[in-house]
């Protein structure tokens, strides 16, 4: 099949050397944002300040996680006592304050 004559090969020519990827794809976006999702420019930066408030969010939540897990290990399993306990050379430890 030809192609028309009104078409040319620069119409299909895409030069990827200086294609702005970001750009483009914030257009993607950005397209996507309006047409798709029928949501107006005006709404960006409440939608941004949500982001973050959710990023807080997010990391508030890893970090309380990350501490309970270790709570859990060292305090309650009483980790700390054992790797102290097996990495000690002594085999038993004097009762008294008494130097030894």
């Amino acid at each position: 099949m030809q192609m028309p004559s009104s078409f040319s090969k620069d119409f299909y020519y895409r030069d990827f050397v200086e294609f702005d990827i970001t750009l483009y794809f914030r257009n993607c976006i950005l397209g996507a944002r309006r047409y798709l999702l029928k949501q107006k420019d005006e709404d960006i930066p409440k939608a941004l300040a949500h982001q973050r408030r959710l990023r807080v969010l997010d990391f508030v939540c890893k970090l309380l996680l990350t501490v309970g897990f270790l709570y859990m290990t060292l305090i309650k399993l009483d980790m700390i006592g054992f790797l102290l306990h097996s990495t000690s050379y002594k085999t038993s430890y004097p009762l008294s304050l008494e130097r030894v």
